[in-house]
């Protein structure tokens, strides 16, 4: 369906805006005009047009120059301009694409030629709007999943006094999780789950963790129990190319112990305040949950106990395999120096987070970027 256009007609020749102008009109298109490319600019950014015929050779700017101008002010607009122009030799005619143009037509104008390309320019606008407006509402929809998934996670008792945090998406959804939730005895389950990617296929793989979790933790649920019915949970549900690296930290009720089971993520390291040093890296034991059936798997887990200020620190890769502009990544080694570099436990936390920040040079980062810092050994009042 040919739906009238608002069309920019651009040259500082009087008789070939006439000419244009009698061949668009009479198609029910609105016809604006402009004498030199500076003009063009003005009238874009007044008009709004739908198409752009542009003329190259003109005084005050030429049509080149327009067009470079006016592409970058159509922002996410699309908005096709089509030369006029009476240049014939191959490089005038790739500057007209090389600038923006998307198509052009030799003087003199042909009057079946201008019109099919002009209804060819009508048709890629139709198609442009339609997906644009197909973008519009899947981004309304994934705002509004984002929500309900954010509402999920925030459930639990990550604010707890001892608990520190961080969980920085890449994109609107985030591929880490991190839950805690109290049980009835008085200890606290906290999980750090990585699914395989990032964005919106990573958050639909760790769903069956977050509801798993926060459904058996409130029931009293053996952690070890939780940590099997996940796995097989995910096994069920999930592709084969998909899976969750997890790490489960059951806290007892005093704090002076933890059960730690670490399937697939990073070493969960272990801060000793008195020596100001690293004592453990737990590693992985257990393969990412999802993988495999739990009866082929050992979920024992690591007991490390803990004395008044020691930490346990759990992270997602984000940590390590963040990026500086050279493409070189963190690493184990940085963070373990970060770590030990720090006189001040209260502070190791917060240093982490800055000699990451440091070292990328404060770019974007490239992953899901998620730590948890447990302060162990002092009964909450």
């Amino acid at each position: 369906m040919n739906i009238p256009l608002k069309i920019l007609v651009t040259d500082d020749d009087l008789v070939n805006r006439m000419i244009l102008s009698g061949m668009l009109t009479p198609a029910g298109h609105e016809v604006i005009e402009a004498t030199n490319g500076r003009e063009a600019v003005e009238k874009f950014e007044q008009e709004s047009p739908d198409l752009i015929l542009m003329d190259v050779v003109m005084p005050v700017m030429d049509g080149y120059e327009a067009v470079r101008q006016i592409k970058r002010l159509s922002a996410d607009r699309f908005v096709p301009v089509i030369f006029l122009t009476a240049i014939t030799d191959e490089k005038g005619l790739a500057k007209c694409v090389d600038v923006g143009g998307d198509d052009f037509l030799t003087k003199p104008y042909n009057h079946v030629i201008l019109m099919s390309k002009i209804r060819v320019m009508m048709r890629m606008i139709e198609q442009y709007r339609t997906i644009q407006e197909h973008q519009r509402e899947s981004e309304k929809e994934q705002i509004a999943a984002a929500r309900v998934y954010g509402k999920m996670i925030e459930q639990g008792s990550l604010d707890s006094s001892f608990l520190k945090h961080i969980n920085n998406a890449l994109s609107l959804f985030n591929g880490d999780v991190l839950l805690a939730s109290d049980l009835p005895d008085g200890s606290v389950n906290i999980l750090l789950g990585d699914g395989t990617g990032h964005g919106l296929p990573a958050a639909l793989g760790a769903y069956p963790v977050i509801d798993l979790f926060y459904q058996m933790s409130p029931q009293g649920v053996d952690p070890g129990e939780m940590i099997v019915a996940i796995n097989d949970k995910l096994k069920q549900v999930l592709p084969v190319e998909f899976f969750v690296c997890t790490v489960l930290i059951n806290l007892s009720a005093d704090r002076t112990e933890a059960k730690i089971w670490n399937a697939g993520l990073p070493e969960v390291i272990v801060y000793r305040v008195d020596e100001h040093h690293i004592s453990d890296l737990i590693r992985p034991t257990i393969l990412p949950l999802g993988i495999d059936q739990s009866s082929r798997l050992n979920f024992e887990p690591v007991v490390v106990k803990l004395a008044p200020g020691d930490r346990i620190i759990a992270y997602s890769d984000g940590i390590t395999e963040a990026e500086n502009k050279d493409g070189e990544m963190f690493e184990h080694d940085r963070l373990i120096e970060a770590i030990n570099g720090e006189r001040n436990p209260d502070q190791i936390f917060y240093t982490i987070l800055k000699a990451v920040e440091k070292f990328t040079g404060y770019s974007e980062q490239s992953d899901d970027l998620t730590m948890v810092e447990i302060t162990g050994g002092i009964t909450s009042p």
